[in-house]
């Protein structure tokens, strides 16, 4: 009887080599986030990484790659938008997404939050892509702008805002201000 068991348990290990890994998608879409939170993208696979952005729920991102960890499982996306980027999130709030253009969530058109303003300091916003044009108006750390659409000028990376206030104006700012916020 115990060359049976054996015999049975390698047939099984045997088995598990053969089978195809299964295949990851291309596309993950953000699910499952609490309410008035976000999916923190990290510099490395664990959550004492730096931070190093924000997903919220619908959000598309490209499936880099995942692994398991000791405290569980982690994916590489790559953002999707003109920011671009790429970080580590945790597996547990990703669900298969399907590529842009087939899914009504994704959106040029995110919430972003104004960061790395000093206290005392603002954000100018300017009528072009550059530190040369216009201030027509400024920004204060944490204030929250819709990001219009992003690109890179001989000035930098620039990206065209709205305002979220009852005015809705629009302006420039530099993108090393700006994070996703939701």
């Amino acid at each position: 009887m115990r060359p049976t068991r054996i015999a049975a348990a390698g047939l099984v290990a045997i088995a598990a080599l053969a089978a195809p890994a299964l295949a990851e998608p291309d596309f993950w879409q953000v699910a499952g986030v609490p309410a008035n939170d976000v999916l923190n993208i990290r510099a490395e696979p664990s959550a004492r990484a730096r931070q190093t952005g924000a997903l919220a729920n619908g959000d598309l991102v490209r499936n880099a790659g995942c692994r398991d960890t000791a405290a569980g499982r982690w994916c590489r996306i790559e953002l999707l938008d003109e920011m671009g980027g790429s970080g580590w999130v945790n597996a547990g709030f990703l669900r298969e997404g399907r590529a842009p253009g087939q899914s009504a969530h994704h959106s040029r058109a995110r919430m972003w939050r104004v960061v790395n303003v000093g206290p005392n300091d603002v954000l100018n916003l300017r009528d072009g892509p550059s530190p040369r044009n216009r201030i027509i108006g400024a920004l204060a750390e944490g204030d929250m702008v819709r990001n219009l659409g992003c690109s890179q000028t001989g000035d930098g990376h620039w990206c065209q805002v709205q305002l979220t206030d009852e005015m809705g104006g629009t302006g420039y700012v530099n993108a090393a201000f700006l994070r996703r916020s939701r």
